[in-house]
């Protein structure tokens, strides 16, 4: 969590307000307004702070209608985009990228260097944070937390409904679908987690 949100303050800062600006020149163009909208919502780590900005462009007659419902649609993609970096793995790389970084912010003579070294320490952070839930999940019993489970990935039961209860509960009190995400992917590299028990939570 303190990985993303040193990543969205730095992110915002090099973006000096350039996200309004982003939207309104993406135009008439479908695929300029979805690009827009998963830029914009990469950059703040909120689709629901890109959907507030764009209904209040659209109240102000900056874009239109049609501009507004594909921005949204690229903000729920671009909101994904956590989970798709802690992916890819690179957690090995991670103790690397946060000293690179911490050396080019130690010694930065700009506040846009700076900032952007800290994007990169909130990466490195990020996966490393991933590692330290990995290792603290590899002493759960498997068996018994995936047989308790189980009955809760059965399509139109209760169990699954308190699941989808459960996942809107935790990123309802952590603001993150992101970090939620992240915790899903750790579970599931501990075979804690099926893809059936995983679709109710997202």
């Amino acid at each position: 969590m303190y990985g993303i949100e040193i990543m969205k303050d730095s992110l915002e800062w090099v973006s000096e307000g350039r996200s309004q600006r982003l939207i309104e020149a993406s135009g008439s163009s479908t695929i300029k307004s979805i690009l827009a909208g998963i830029v914009v919502t990469g950059i703040n780590q909120k689709s629901s702070a890109t959907t507030i900005m764009v209904v209040g462009m659209v109240n102000a007659g900056m874009v239109s209608l049609t501009q507004a419902a594909a921005v949204i649609m690229g903000a729920n993609i671009g909101t994904t985009i956590t989970a798709q970096l802690l992916a890819f793995r690179l957690e090995y790389f991670a103790p690397s990228i946060v000293g690179v970084a911490a050396i080019f912010w130690k010694y930065a003579k700009t506040k846009r260097i700076q900032y952007t070294a800290e994007i990169f320490i909130g990466f490195g952070i990020l996966f490393i944070g991933m590692v330290f839930l990995e290792r603290g999940l590899n002493n759960i019993d498997v068996d018994a937390v995936e047989k308790y489970l189980t009955a809760f990935s059965r399509p139109y039961s209760i169990e699954y409904l308190i699941l989808i209860l459960i996942g809107f509960v935790a990123t309802t009190a952590v603001r993150s679908s992101s970090l939620l995400t992240g915790v899903m992917i750790a579970m599931s590299a501990q075979g804690l987690l099926t893809i059936e028990m995983g679709i109710p939570l997202i």
